[in-house]
């Protein structure tokens, strides 16, 4: 009953704590959604890929939702822009190199700023990697409602990704093509009102389960047994701990007082890419096939690193 207590207690105060960011999140999708229609995202963008990156990359650092706020866009990027590679650089900037993390990172490592200029480089490699592997990434597929006409979005966003109302009044004309949202101004409040509750209840339930998934990893698994075990022991403290910066920090000030910058370079890598949280929430954004090759890229990049960092820098 203590161990019952203790993971419903570390459940509900995880949630309470990320679901701002939550809100924050899925407020900034439907004004998206409504505001930045496909075709306005088709004149914004440049046409080069690489441009696209490094505009995701500045999206990503002027809006710091982070790791729990930047799902939910991240989303609605894959189908408003329809640019895989902008919608990728978004989410990995935002939870890495937004000024948010970064601040909370200096505040709580004071004295510490050749460790954050690494931790910064080293995620911007992180970032410019995986983000440059969906520059070839071309492959999308169509979606039609009704008889309208069609639009394409990138292949590894999931199916059930947009949120389109089923009827739309009959004085409206028909969108034009690409163009799925309705002029009238009145409609298009009862739309967004309809988006917010809709996602922000899907994003709840999925950030209590994950905060539950987690919350039971760490009544299990106690994060001074963690630390004591090694390179096993940094992943899995990175992933079960890693709940939001302040946090992350404070860690990583503690892993400082016993082992070397390189361990807690590492797990300050891994709790920003490969924490649970992010995993779990990233099952509603992407095709599985897409998941599994996105957390196997990052987990072994994360792995690599931080057997650089331990063997071979400090």
């Amino acid at each position: 009953m203590v161990a019952l207590q203790q993971w419903f207690t570390l459940m509900i105060a995880q949630w309470l704590i990320l679901w701002p960011w939550l809100f924050v999140g899925v407020c900034l999708s439907t004004v998206a959604l409504i505001f930045t229609p496909r075709p306005w995202w088709e004149k914004v963008l440049p046409q080069s890929a690489w441009l696209q990156l490094l505009a995701g990359l500045g999206l990503g650092f002027i809006l710091p939702v982070g790791q729990v706020g930047g799902l939910p866009l991240l989303r609605r990027l894959l189908w408003q822009s329809g640019s895989s590679v902008g919608a990728i650089a978004f989410w990995l900037g935002t939870v890495s190199l937004s000024p948010f993390v970064l601040t909370k990172f200096w505040q709580q490592l004071p004295g510490r700023g050749g460790l954050l200029l690494f931790y910064g480089s080293l995620s911007l490699g992180i970032l410019l990697l995986i983000a440059s592997i969906f520059v070839g990434a071309r492959q999308q597929r169509s979606y039609q409602q009704g008889d309208l006409d069609t639009f394409l979005y990138p292949a590894i966003a999931r199916p059930s990704s947009h949120r389109i109302p089923n009827t739309q009044p009959d004085t409206l004309s028909p969108p034009s093509k690409l163009t799925i949202l309705p002029t009238s101004r009145r409609f298009r409040s009862l739309m967004a009102s309809q988006n917010l509750m809709q996602e922000l209840l899907e994003w709840s339930v999925w950030l209590l389960i994950a905060c539950g998934v987690m919350a039971c990893g760490q009544v299990l698994f106690p994060l001074e047994t963690l630390l004591s075990h090694g390179m096993t022991g940094l992943f899995g403290a990175g992933i079960l701990y890693a709940v939001q910066p302040t946090q992350m920090a404070a860690i990583a000030d503690l892993i400082l007082g016993n082992n070397s910058p390189g361990v807690a370079l590492g797990f300050l890598l891994t709790g920003t890419f490969f924490n649970g949280i992010t995993l779990i929430l990233l099952m509603n954004v992407v095709r599985w096939r897409t998941y599994f090759y996105l957390s196997l890229l990052l987990g072994l990049t994360l792995l690599a690193l931080d057997l650089w960092l331990n063997f071979y820098v400090f």
